[in-house]
């Protein structure tokens, strides 16, 4: 069974060791281009702490409460090659191949077990949100390349009404 996660319940979580240490708060998710999760950016708390990365080889669970990792130590944050933020996802574009809008993207989901972005959720504009509800779109059907737009690979969107069931 897949267990899924969307960033915006992730984003300020509690990070802690499994001595239920507090190491920091969730500040972002990197993914591959693929949408392989690569790990998180943590916020550490302190005067002369710097944003860390904890690889998602080290994640043990991920309840309501918090994030329990492994007791590591965090890596520097720097830049790594191939690997993008979804915190600047978040607002861009979705667009056609033919450069068609099709939305703007509000949250990103993931599954934890399979360390894979599922389903990108995505407003078509305020009124259309009351109207109709946000729609939602497979990972696997954008190419997303770090720039300011992801291009779907369908001619009309293929966005869905409702939230792909996942549970197979």
């Amino acid at each position: 069974m897949k267990v899924i996660h969307s960033f915006s319940s992730l984003i300020n979580l509690p990070v802690y060791d499994e001595m239920h240490e507090f190491i920091g708060l969730v500040e972002d998710i990197m993914i591959t281009k693929h949408g392989s999760t690569f790990g998180f950016r943590i916020d550490q708390k302190g005067l002369f702490l710097r944003d860390g990365f904890v690889p998602i080889s080290k994640l043990l669970s991920i309840r309501s409460d918090g994030i329990i990792i492994t007791k590591t130590k965090l890596r520097p944050l720097e830049k790594f090659d191939d690997c993008y933020s979804i915190d600047e996802m978040i607002n861009k574009r979705i667009v056609t191949q033919g450069d068609e809008l099709v939305g703007i993207i509000k949250d990103v989901y993931f599954s934890t077990n399979l360390g894979i972005v599922e389903i990108i959720e995505m407003t078509e504009g305020w009124f259309t949100d009351l109207q109709e509800g946000r729609k939602y779109l497979a990972w696997h059907d954008v190419n997303y390349t770090g720039k300011e737009t992801l291009i779907t690979n369908f001619i009309r969107g293929g966005a869905s009404d409702e939230m792909p069931k996942l549970l197979e």
